[in-house]
């Protein structure tokens, strides 16, 4: 899918090193007309120590100021990631979820 979306324009990569090259942040980035899609996010030993997640995103936000585009971290379940993304959360915006049970009866009763 990113090489596919690469050919397009709507990839978008960022990393972020130290002064001796030592990578210590990093993310993949999805853009449509209206978002762009923070899909992964890498986050090394030093960075932490380092804040390079902040500066990365700090500098993602002033690249696209003035495209119109939303910024959508997409979410987690991890405590760590989930607290850093709500921080430059303006609002929560959940997606639905359908759940579908098309098993067997027995099957049906026994998932539940």
């Amino acid at each position: 899918l990113a090489k596919y979306l690469n050919k397009e324009g709507r990839v978008v990569m960022r990393e972020v090193r130290d002064r001796d090259n030592q990578i210590l942040a990093s993310c993949l980035l999805f853009k449509d007309h209206r978002r762009i899609y923070n899909l992964i996010s890498n986050l090394f030993p030093d960075g932490r120590t380092k804040l390079a997640n902040y500066f990365l995103y700090d500098q993602l936000f002033k690249e696209n100021r003035n495209s119109g585009l939303l910024f959508d971290f997409e979410g987690s379940d991890l405590e760590g990631v989930k607290y850093f993304y709500k921080k430059f959360s303006i609002a929560n915006q959940p997606f639905p979820v359908i759940k579908i049970n098309d098993l067997p009866a027995p099957l049906k009763w026994l998932k539940k």
